[in-house]
């Protein structure tokens, strides 16, 4: 019988914990993509049924906003806030959103990075320039993932 030496030993056990690594990011990015389609995305389906009570539990008590064309500011997470979110995306034409690309990357065991593609359309179907990308920042708190931080960004459906 052939002995294992030493420095075999230890590359065969780093490959092995990498390998388990990989799938535990995997299923944490794959817990975190099926919830934020399932759950989160379908809430800005339709604005007039965006509901802003249900959209307030998914965000963190107070986020960080970063937005494209104006300063970084702290949202107060209230269902008035985002009562008043809904009602401007509404006067300005907005009908709704949908996703149409999604990419989930764990930071750690209780945060993620997820960027997004959404796509708005109006009452006449796409909006002239329909789409935006968004990321956000979630963190696991008590079992419950939540944004912590939104960033738009400029983008293409590419």
């Amino acid at each position: 019988m052939t002995q294992i030496g030493p420095l075999y030993r230890l590359l065969l056990l780093s490959l092995f914990a990498s390998t388990a690594g990989v799938s535990h990011a995997q299923g944490i990015a794959d817990e975190v993509k099926t919830w934020f389609i399932s759950e989160y995305a379908p809430l800005w389906k339709d604005m007039n049924d965006a509901d802003p009570e249900r959209i307030r539990k998914y965000w963190a008590e107070d986020f960080r906003d970063h937005p494209i064309d104006m300063d970084s500011n702290i949202w107060e997470n209230t269902t008035e806030q985002w009562q008043r979110n809904i009602e401007r995306n509404k006067a300005e034409g907005l009908r709704g959103s949908v996703v149409v690309a999604i990419q989930v990357e764990e930071i750690s065991d209780r945060a993620v990075l997820i960027r997004t593609i959404w796509s708005d359309y109006g009452e006449d179907g796409l909006l002239e320039d329909p789409y935006y990308c968004g990321t956000f920042i979630a963190g696991r708190f008590d079992d419950k993932w939540k944004f912590t931080n939104y960033f738009t960004v400029e983008c293409s459906p590419e």
